[in-house]
């Protein structure tokens, strides 16, 4: 909605009121300025309405260069924001109906539509009772109050609120933040400049900026860079709790015992096992392995000369019992004759 560009306000040749000021503002937003008298927090306000023109530096608002402005459609720009200021600016001659009407009356609405909307506003002031009373017999607090009801008459854009609790004691600095604050939930864009302690406490959820010297901090974007060193951080610490995480459950599913660190490597040369690769023996056992295979081979040779031995006992007493049986036959046939 709003935009600053590198603006620098000089008023002659000394320090200027503002320093190369740049930040946006979006629709909707509630933004506190803060910064104590004379840091250049009015002077915004002075180049929003185009009441001045900054030395340097360019201004959009709804993205129309405000710079460029003809001086026919000044009016009509300010209609778009509704100023408050510290002292209120009532007009004295004026009640508080009269007041809030005035700017409704001067655009031609007519009077059924202008007593509706000054009720509501009464209303939303919480001050229907004091309608009929002129500023003079108001306190501070509820001129304060008359002077937001009459910014709103013409329904602007945006509430630039400068210094509205300024002359206030604490009790009313609460009353004007919490309605600034009712103003803005109802969709209004807020703008505050303030240095009073009350007013920056209830609106500490909002949008800060600080203006020293001329100069503008916008918070919001330490805010940022710290929420994006926070998340890095805190991204860091996920990685290695996960990393801890898995290693634990690793742990819990399998125990660093001796056992099992030898079970977990064994089932490690098993895999390699698979693709070729044997597992390398102890070279005592390799040793005892030969032993037993030599001394195996030895046994089994043994034996297979052993039934070679029987089977040829085996073959000469067949052969003798044959020449025998021959020898026998041979005499038998002798003594027939």
């Amino acid at each position: 909605m709003l935009k600053f560009i590198r603006v620098t306000k000089k008023y002659n040749a000394d320090k200027p009121a503002l320093d190369s000021v740049s930040f946006d503002i979006d629709s909707g937003e509630l933004v506190v300025i803060t910064g104590p008298s004379g840091s250049g927090k009015t002077t915004l306000l002075k180049l929003l309405t185009k009441d001045e023109d900054p030395t340097e530096g360019e201004i959009y608002f709804k993205e129309e260069n405000i710079n460029l402005l003809k001086r026919s459609k000044v009016p009509y720009h300010r209609r778009k924001i509704g100023s408050v200021f510290q002292d209120y600016k009532l007009l004295p001659e004026l009640n508080i109906w009269e007041n809030i009407a005035l700017a409704l009356s001067i655009l031609g609405h007519p009077d059924h539509e202008i007593e509706e909307k000054v009720t509501d506003l009464l209303k939303l002031v919480g001050l229907t009772d004091k309608a009929y009373l002129f500023p003079h017999q108001l306190s501070g607090g509820e001129a304060q109050r008359i002077s937001i009801a009459r910014a709103l008459s013409t329904a602007p854009e945006m509430i630039f609120a400068d210094e509205p609790t300024g002359n206030l004691d604490a009790a009313n600095s609460l009353i004007i933040a919490k309605l600034l604050k009712k103003i803005n939930d109802l969709g209004t864009t807020v703008m505050v400049t303030t240095h009073d302690p009350v007013v920056i406490k209830h609106l500490s959820g909002s949008r800060m900026m600080e203006l020293k010297d001329g100069v503008l901090i916008d918070s919001n974007e330490k805010k940022e860079k710290k929420k994006e060193k926070e998340e890095k951080a805190e991204d860091k610490e996920d990685d290695k709790d996960k990393g801890e995480s898995k290693k634990t459950k690793e742990d819990e599913e399998f125990p660093k015992t001796k056992d099992n660190v030898k079970e977990k490597k064994k089932s490690m040369f098993n895999l390699f096992g698979m693709f070729g690769k044997k597992k390398q023996q102890p070279k005592e056992e390799i040793d005892d392995k030969k032993v037993e295979d030599s001394k195996s081979d030895d046994q089994d040779k043994k034996e297979d000369k052993a039934e070679d031995e029987d089977s040829e006992d085996n073959d000469k007493k067949k052969e003798l019992t044959k020449e025998k049986k021959e020898i026998k036959k041979v005499t038998k046939s002798k003594e027939d004759k």
